[in-house]
């Protein structure tokens, strides 16, 4: 046995007071004589021997009682099973795993509600005196210093779902870090363990110095339904034509002969509904139609009807039709025929840079670049072009009458393009059109291969391009491009002049470069949804900002992310920041910049915790990591107190006292 506070037992020496007073009675005794008292003798004796032991026992009672009381001060243990080396130096780490799937984990409510209680019941009924830490998968920076117990509890209670979600790697190396780092750490981990987050064991960079608990949060639901993704089936969608929405529905856990009921909502309204019976396979597909008749964004939701985890239930993302376009011409003067056909659509916006005077602000946000074939491009910063590109942008390559720009050459090269010179007076018609390309789907009402094309010169060899998108009929390609990192280059084998060809005032014209100022914005452009990327969420911007910082707004929130500016989109870092599943808008001075729909990680979704076994494996082959299967935090507690601090004895002690007072008591009354 063991002593918490062993100065105390020098009290042991207030036996004596008892002792003391049954050896000196100070109380005096009259004598009073009787007449005949020989009949008295022998019930004198016998009185005498009984009060002794009556005296004997009251003193005895009252040397245990204090004993008893002196003992539960000194509050005695038993010894620990698990001797702790160095008990004085050691802190106490929680982390709660906060993230949508422990929506459905827990024992009668849910995982994050179920963990603070036994976190809280832990600090109430355990033994320590250590400094206490918190963190959840935020990895706040606020929660780097010690907590005390008053404000732990406090951000117990402060703490909600997030969109953040935590490998078990990470989680382990984030608690290990915690400083001091010379002091040892308790490490409780509270999590639903899900294979598809914490199933990396290999990976955990397990202390010697520390000790671990786990401690699972069991999932309560039998199967989970969500969707996985949705696309369109055109690349963009043009203001009053139909088109198709295209998505995955995903089930996880038992779902064999369930059904779930989709609802797809379009600004608040019910467009569509579909009720999908899932069988054997794990995902099934569903297509909805649908148009859209103005030129804004449009927050759509499929909501889905099940009893998995909620916050799944509303998979959100944003559709725009087609609407402010940027495209940029570059040239020694205007092409009055671009200038036409942009100029009489609103969706486009164009606008006209002359040689020797480009405006990098302009470009940096055009969609598509119109470059005509006919300097050398010195004031442009080099490696601009292969940037913009990259980047995302859309070139147009367009060769004038008499020049061919060696800066253009170099740079068609440097991709493994050809375009050059080739001398021709020769009109030859274009090639009749695929019936299934994808690049003209939607623009005839009725396809007629027989249709009269435009006759063209062709001026430009055109060789190592991706894929042609007109082609003559001596079978030489007019209009082709390359895709190059996220953008796409094209070029034309012809200048857009009317002494080339009848191409600029045929009917075809129109169409043709109308998609490809289309496809440079298309739904690739800007994804109709994010899951959720501790790395950064993009956003296409319509303003750039100078020295001024965008805010995320959306969901009641209001926050100012980590951000940067590539070409004509935002990178956006929410790391260690609250954040909701939502529709949101990129604001810079009160003006809407940016949208962006964000939904939980399809990771989140999956109803697959480790299996206990293996949690059990992995605990059993370390000495420092324990598996608590099961328990309130009470129990927990007591189980702690026994293992690491020892049983405590000053409760029996004080039922000792009280039992030996009582017993006094009745030896004075009744004997």
């Amino acid at each position: 046995m063991q002593f918490l506070n062993p100065g105390i037992l020098w009290a042991l020496g207030l036996i004596s007071i008892p002792i003391l007073i049954h050896l000196f009675n100070f109380q005096r005794l009259k004598k009073i004589s009787f007449t005949n008292v020989r009949w008295l003798e022998e019930i004198k004796t016998t009185s005498s021997k009984s009060r002794n032991l009556k005296h004997l026992l009251v003193l005895l009672a009252r040397i245990l009682s204090i004993s008893m009381v002196v003992l539960a001060f000194s509050q005695p243990v038993l010894p620990p099973t698990v001797h702790k080396t160095d008990p004085g130096n050691w802190d106490r780490v929680f982390y709660l795993d906060n993230s949508f799937s422990m929506e459905v984990a827990g024992e009668g409510a849910d995982g994050l509600s179920t963990g603070r209680n036994i976190m809280s019941e832990i600090i109430d009924k355990t033994n320590f005196s250590g400094d206490y830490f918190f963190f959840d998968n935020s990895f706040s920076s606020a929660d780097e210093y010690p907590y005390e117990r008053s404000s732990l509890l406090d951000r117990f209670s402060d703490l909600d779902y997030s969109l953040h979600f935590r490998k078990g790697s990470e989680v382990v190396r984030k608690a290990n870090s915690f400083p001091p780092r010379s002091r040892r750490k308790e490490v409780w981990m509270f999590s639903d363990f899900q294979e598809n987050t914490f199933g990396d064991l290999e990976n955990w960079t397990i202390d010697s110095l520390n000790e671990y608990f786990l401690y699972p949060l069991s999932t309560t639901t039998k199967a989970n339904f969500y969707v996985d993704t949705v696309w369109l089936s055109k690349p963009f969608i043009e203001v009053g034509n139909s088109f198709e929405l295209r998505g995955i529905l995903k089930a996880s856990g038992d779902f064999n002969g369930l059904e779930a009921s989709l609802r797809l909502i379009v600004e608040g309204n019910q467009r569509a509904s579909k009720t999908i019976i899932f069988e054997d396979q794990q995902q099934e597909e569903f297509v909805f139609e649908l148009s859209l008749e103005n030129p804004k964004d449009f927050n759509c939701t499929i909501e889905i009807n099940d009893e998995g985890i909620s916050s799944d239930n509303h998979f959100r993302f944003i559709l725009t039709p087609l609407s402010d376009i940027k495209v940029s011409e570059i040239g020694q003067r205007p092409n009055p025929y671009l200038a036409a056909l942009f100029h009489s659509e609103p969706a486009f916006d164009l606008t006209f840079m002359p040689f020797g005077n480009p405006d990098l602000s302009v470009l940096e946000r055009t969609d598509l670049l119109i470059i005509h074939d006919g300097h050398d491009y010195q004031d442009l910063p080099n490696g601009f072009l292969q940037g913009f590109v990259e980047s995302g942008g859309h070139v147009m390559l367009l060769p004038d009458a008499d020049s061919s720009s060696m800066a253009l050459r170099s740079f068609m090269r440097s991709n493994g393009l050809s375009g050059s010179k080739v001398k021709s007076d020769q009109d030859i018609k274009i090639a009749p059109l695929s019936e299934g390309d994808p690049f003209f789907e939607g623009v005839f009402d009725e396809f007629d291969r027989r249709m009269d094309l435009p006759y063209i010169q062709l001026t430009r060899e055109l060789g190592g391009w991706d894929r042609s998108i007109l082609n003559l009929r001596n079978e030489k390609p007019l209009l082709v491009y390359a895709n190059i990192g996220q953008g796409r280059i094209y070029m034309l084998g012809s200048p857009l002049l009317p002494e080339f060809g009848n191409f600029v005032k045929h009917s075809i014209f129109v169409p043709v470069f109308f998609r490809l100022a289309a496809f440079s914005t298309s739904s690739e452009d800007q994804a109709l949804f994010q899951r959720y990327n501790r790395e950064f969420l993009k956003v296409k911007i319509s303003v750039l900002p100078d020295d001024q910082l965008f805010r995320l707004t959306g969901e009641g929130m209001e926050i100012i992310p980590n951000q940067r500016i590539v070409g004509k989109y935002a990178l956006l870092s929410t790391e260690g920041r609250p954040l909701k599943p939502g529709f949101f808008n990129l604001v810079l001075n009160d003006t809407v910049c940016g949208s962006i729909a964000i939904n939980t990680a399809s990771k989140e979704s999956e109803i697959s915790a480790i299996d206990y076994s293996k949690l059990k494996a992995f605990s059993e082959s370390r000495d420092n990591v324990r598996f608590l299967e099961s328990g309130s935090g009470v129990q927990i507690s007591k189980s702690y107190n026994m293992d690491f601090v020892g049983r405590p004895l000053w409760k029996y002690c004080l039922i000792f006292a009280l039992v030996f007072l009582l017993a006094e008591t009745l030896i004075i009354r009744f004997l």
